[in-house]
């Protein structure tokens, strides 16, 4: 047995669509199983009423099979060094090692 969220009461007409009045909110909901992502800049995570998920990139278009998509900024992945350490040169972020605190 799948679950199956309520319908909310309010619904985003233009989600995260560059010019939307809602492009900015934390949290969309959106009154379809089908998304476009064409004039959003950034990626979004999308979530059906069914439970199912998926990362959308810009200028696609994405189907659902359920009928309520709740949407979500794809988080970047942060990879900065602690305070009080430096990026070491020629290292890629995230890597090990890629940080280390100099000396005084």
């Amino acid at each position: 047995m799948g679950y199956k969220m309520k319908k909310p009461q309010f619904f985003s007409e233009q989600g995260y669509k560059r010019n939307s009045p809602d492009v900015n909110k934390p949290v969309n909901v959106i009154d379809s199983g089908d998304i476009t992502m064409k004039g959003v800049d950034f990626p979004v995570k999308g979530t059906d009423n069914l439970g199912n998920t998926k990362v959308m990139k810009p200028g696609k278009d994405y189907s659902f099979p359920g009928d309520v998509v709740t949407e979500t900024p794809a988080k970047k992945k942060s990879c900065g060094c602690w305070d009080g350490f430096k990026r070491r040169p020629g290292t890629k972020p995230c890597s090990k090692g890629s940080c280390y605190k100099p000396k005084k």
